[in-house]
């Protein structure tokens, strides 16, 4: 009897352990990073992704018709010295240039301020997986947008 308990006692540890591990690596994972503004350097382009997801004729239209519409616009973001944001944004061949502001906050986020056409308004973005990923606060949690995100343009 003791040794099946202690052997029970052995095999919870052992469970108990690999769920820590694979918690800690998923999390791990999924981790962001801090934003720094030496690694803003270059252009940045935003790219919306769509849900592929189309159950009924009238969605996957829908879609089709928001993928040719996203497919002409094209929104670019270079990150100047004094925290000045250029976006140049070209909308069915119409390019128009605006200035904003940027900024990295005490919980190292980066923080982009209005611009005459775009508003962000609580986004937040942070490195994930090579790109600047959109953040929003939900109840005090900072959950992430996953159709929305920048990507460093390379020449």
């Amino acid at each position: 009897m003791a040794a099946a308990k202690s052997a029970a006692k052995s095999i919870v540890k052992t469970v108990s352990t690999s769920f820590l591990l694979v918690a800690l690596f998923a999390s791990a994972a999924d981790a962001q990073s801090s934003v720094r503004a030496k690694y803003l350097t270059g252009q940045w382009r935003m790219v919306i992704d769509v849900d592929e997801d189309a159950e009924s004729p009238i969605e996957r239209i829908g879609l089709k018709l928001a993928h040719g519409v996203l497919d002409e616009i094209d929104i670019r973001f270079e990150f100047l010295p004094d925290n000045v944001l250029k976006i140049t944004t070209n909308v069915f061949g119409e390019a128009e240039v605006e200035y904003s502001e940027w900024s990295i906050n005490d919980r190292n986020e980066l923080v982009l301020g209005d611009g005459e056409h775009m508003s962000l308004d609580d986004t937040v973005w942070m490195f994930h997986e090579g790109r600047l990923a959109a953040y929003d606060y939900r109840d005090g949690v900072r959950k992430q947008s996953e159709r929305i995100y920048l990507e460093v343009i390379r020449d």
